[in-house]
């Protein structure tokens, strides 16, 4: 029997012809699994990144306010707009 019929390739006499259905099934899975790995890691990275800032300035104010370069007023307005 030839392989070429009147549509093009055709699988015959396979013994299992689902098989590729299982192959393109597992790299969705695996596709998946990368895309939503990425995405967790990006989020667990954003979260730990995105508090430093604001605290890094309060413990700035807070060293100038103890060093006495900054009033408690000056001090009060930067923690408010820091909060």
């Amino acid at each position: 029997m030839r392989p070429f019929h009147e549509g093009g390739l055709r699988y015959v006499n396979q013994p299992y012809p689902w098989i590729h259905l299982v192959f393109v099934a597992m790299a969705v899975v695996f596709w998946g699994v990368v895309i939503y790995g990425l995405v967790l890691f990006i989020n667990k990275y954003a979260k730990e990144h995105a508090g430093k800032d604001s605290q890094d300035a309060l413990s700035i104010a807070k060293k100038r306010y103890a060093s006495g370069e900054i009033s408690k007023e000056e001090f009060d307005k930067l923690k408010k707009d820091l909060a």
